[in-house]
């Protein structure tokens, strides 16, 4: 079992390049339950000061808090697309959010929408890219959707949804 993290403090932001990101202290519960504290960051954006990435923070934060944790099973995968578009898609670039909303429109809402979050399996995501296959997609769009969904199951699992933890190399193209 993954250590499951769990944000500690607000932290700061800090100017890296072009963009912002938010420095905090994450903690981590093992397997056998100790905890440690670890320094993790977070892609906030491109935002023109500080305050507008204060702001931006602020944001994601509202809307992570106010949002309760449910039982995997009690939570479809609908819902759960619907509130990583709210609370993740928002902090990215946004050609790398029009990709995710298209992905999630096309491909991952007809077939695994109205299934439980935990019935994501490895299987269901086999058999979605059988699909993918047989509807002549190139090998570039298929690896896109399967990267982009596992990147969503990681972090359904990090919101405390259970989620089957898959890696690339699970799902075969």
């Amino acid at each position: 079992m993954k250590p499951r993290g769990r944000r500690l403090s607000r932290g700061h932001v800090e100017r890296r390049g072009k963009g912002w990101w938010n420095r905090y202290v994450a903690e981590y519960v093992g397997p056998d339950g100790e905890i440690t504290k670890h320094p993790a960051r977070m892609w906030l954006g491109y935002h023109r000061s500080a305050a507008a990435a204060n702001r931006a923070l602020d944001r994601y934060l509202a809307l992570r808090s106010a949002e309760t944790r449910q039982a995997g099973g009690a939570i479809t995968a609908r819902q759960y697309f619907a509130k990583f578009d709210r609370t993740r898609i928002m902090m990215m670039r946004r050609q790398s959010a029009r990709a995710y909303r298209s992905i999630m429109r096309c491909h991952l809402e007809p077939v695994f929408g109205d299934m439980p979050l935990s019935a994501v399996n490895g299987r269901a995501i086999q058999d979605l890219v059988i699909a993918l296959h047989t509807r002549g997609l190139a090998r570039a769009t298929i690896e896109g959707v399967r990267n982009k969904l596992l990147h969503i199951l990681g972090a359904a699992r990090a919101d405390g949804f259970a989620a089957h933890q898959l890696r690339r190399a699970d799902v075969k193209l």
